[in-house]
């Protein structure tokens, strides 16, 4: 199994329902959104039901300016307000330490995912507190249990040479894998379609960390480009219900939102590899001629009994998050990189030309999902142009 649940504010019974409909390989658990009871109740439940569990400590808020901070995290002793890239060897295995206490509590067993900052490029000030704090957690966890962080700024990507002497470094680090996030420009949804060449880069960091050496790669905050990820070598995709645990931005916690209208009901079309606004764009789609082509006959099926007016917001979110989560296991029993990569290659050119079908028709005008489609294959052909498969 190849798909996690990004764990959030307002999970309420997301994380079982989504359990109970499809495979799911395990929660990445965020302490900065429940209280000590509430958290160790959830990952209680999740190691019942044999659902992995892992604890990201979110200490990359405390690295921006102005700096962030985690609503909970005082109660989990993962408040590191004050974070330098100047933090001395003591201060490290104090932040080790505590994150360790956090693991032993809530997850014994399990892998434990180190602390890291947030790097505005892989060579910068803080390049070698985050690869401190990794190596220093291999030590005191134990290689075969850690899990570095790796939380870059979508800039980073832009230069692969940079990024090839990064992973020089990186892959002598004491560590079984790698938790990657990339914050992205906003928190707007939908999400900005990716520049190729850095998507392109995306996928090259991680196949050459899962699929050349070994590591367990996980991509957290993802929506499609984490079925890109599996079908270039990486291990698990991870996703949350809420548009801000589908896309990582450090805009979350320093220019945190006071408020606003409920978000907007989609429907996934896994065809379109897109999420139409469900009432305003996907009943149009349903009622149109491109009926059977667009819809897979299980949705066929769904929306001849249920009218897109009565789709409620909780219900969509747990569809999306079933939907990537199937998308990934199957991509991920695919025999070899190439054959995954062969696959989602022919399902992105399906699903633009089914767009352009659909914007040909007048029917959705609205350029950006058929644009982000053509980001998402650039990339990956990107990719594979620069990578011997």
């Amino acid at each position: 199994m190849s798909f996690m649940v990004q764990h959030g504010y307002g999970k309420a019974q997301k994380i079982s329902d989504l359990h109970n409909r499809t495979r799911v390989a395990g929660v990445i658990l965020s302490p900065g959104d429940e209280d000590e009871d509430a958290l160790s109740e959830t990952a209680k439940w999740c190691s019942e039901n044999d659902l992995k569990v892992f604890i990201d400590p979110q200490t990359y808020r405390y690295s921006t300016r102005p700096p962030g901070a985690g609503r909970k995290h005082d109660v989990h002793g993962l408040d590191f307000g004050g974070l330098t890239w100047a933090e001395d060897a003591d201060s490290v295995s104090r932040f080790i330490a505590a994150v360790g206490r956090l693991n032993s509590r809530l997850n014994s067993n399990g892998e434990w995912i180190a602390p890291a900052p947030l790097q505005d490029t892989l060579a910068d000030v803080w390049t070698p507190l985050a690869v401190q704090f990794a190596r220093t957690a291999g030590h005191q966890w134990g290689a075969d249990r850690t899990i570095a962080t790796v939380a870059i700024d979508e800039s980073a990507l832009a230069d692969w040479g940079s990024v090839e002497r990064w992973l020089d470094v990186v892959t002598t680090l004491p560590v079984s894998g790698f938790y990657i996030l990339v914050s992205r420009p906003s928190t707007n949804y939908p999400p900005l379609p990716w520049a190729p060449a850095k998507l392109s880069n995306l996928l090259r960091l991680v196949h050459a960390l899962g699929t050349l050496n070994d590591f367990k790669v996980i991509l957290g905050f993802t929506e499609f480009e984490g079925i890109l990820s599996i079908a270039v070598g990486g291990s698990v995709a991870a996703s949350g219900w809420s548009y801000t645990l589908r896309q990582f931005s450090s805009a979350k916690w320093m220019n945190p939102a006071t408020g606003g209208r409920p978000a907007t009901v989609r429907t996934h079309l896994s065809r379109m590899w897109s999420l139409p606004k469900a009432e305003s764009e996907s009943a149009i789609l349903f009622n149109s001629e491109f009926k059977g082509v667009v819809f897979t006959p299980a949705e066929v099926a769904r929306f001849d009994n249920t009218s897109f007016d009565a789709l409620t917001r909780s219900a969509a979110q747990v569809d999306f998050l079933e939907g990537l989560a199937v998308r990934s296991n199957l991509l991920s029993s695919e025999p070899s990189i190439s054959e995954r990569v062969r696959v989602v290659q022919g399902s992105l050119e399906r699903a633009i030309e089914l767009w352009d079908q659909v914007s040909g028709s007048g029917l959705i005008v609205d350029p950006s999902y058929r644009n982000r489609v053509v980001s998402l294959r650039d990339g990956l052909n990107s990719f594979v142009a620069q990578v011997a498969l």
